[in-house]
Parts: C-alpha cells; structure tokens; sequence
C-alpha cells in the first residue's frame, strides 16, 4: 500500500486528481471498484474510469521509474513531429487528413505518456526536442 500512495506523491509532469488519488489508496487497501463507487458515491461506469486511468498512471510512472522511454504509436509520433515544427491542432488535423478533436486527442495522449505538462514542451521550447518523436 505504501508503494503505491508514495509512487503517487512523487510523480512529475501530469498528476492524478483528488478522486484519482483516493483511488489509488482505495486500490492499495484491496477496494473492488463496486466498493470503489460506493466509497466515492459515483456510478460504477465513473468509478471503472477512475480505476483505468489510476493504473494507466502507475503503468506510465512504474516504466519512467524503470528508465524505460515511453512509447508513441507512428501515429502520436507524426502528430508530436508536426507539433514539434510549431502546427497547430488545426494544421495537424488538415495535414493528417483528420478531425481536430482527433488531433486534439492524439496531443493529449502524447502529453500524458511523455509526462508533458503543455505543448511548448512538445514543441521543444522548454529544454530540447521530444523523447520518442522520429526524426525526418
């Protein structure tokens, strides 16, 4: 139980909210997520939710703890490139030939799996270009 409170107090770069915190704790105590709902008084849909991204989040931080690099589909990696050469998710989308809220997504997967907590660290302006873009 420890393990997991104290991995989630010192993480980096996107974080997981109250809720996703007491989450993690409920997790860590052995909570069903049936329990999970009822202790948090949300749905059951909310609380699969909670518990998906909670262990998506300890999945990302046990890898970054590990030095293992995230991994970026082709696809976040032709997005992050294009985000890197300054386009925006507008641009993105019309050069992808997709939607904007795709390109949006796709964004924010990028940021979360590289612990980016805003764009300009995709775009390089905040200490060098991006772990796991592919260079032209």
């Amino acid at each position: 139980m420890r393990s997991v409170q104290s991995a989630v107090m010192r993480t980096r770069g996107p974080s997981l909210t109250a809720n996703e915190q007491r989450v993690a704790f409920l997790i860590a105590r052995g909570y069903t997520t049936t329990e999970i709902a009822r202790e948090l008084g949300v749905t059951a849909n909310t609380a699969k939710t909670y518990v998906s991204t909670v262990l998506q989040f300890m999945k990302r931080r046990a890898a970054q703890e590990a030095g293992e690099a995230p991994r970026l589909t082709p696809r976040e990696q032709q997005v992050a490139q294009l985000v890197h050469e300054g386009a925006s998710d507008a641009q993105v989308a019309r050069q992808l030939g997709i939607s904007m809220r795709t390109a949006e997504d796709h964004v924010y997967r990028i940021l979360t799996k590289l612990g980016y907590q805003s764009r300009s660290e995709i775009t390089g302006e905040e200490g060098g270009p991006p772990s796991g873009v592919a260079r032209p």
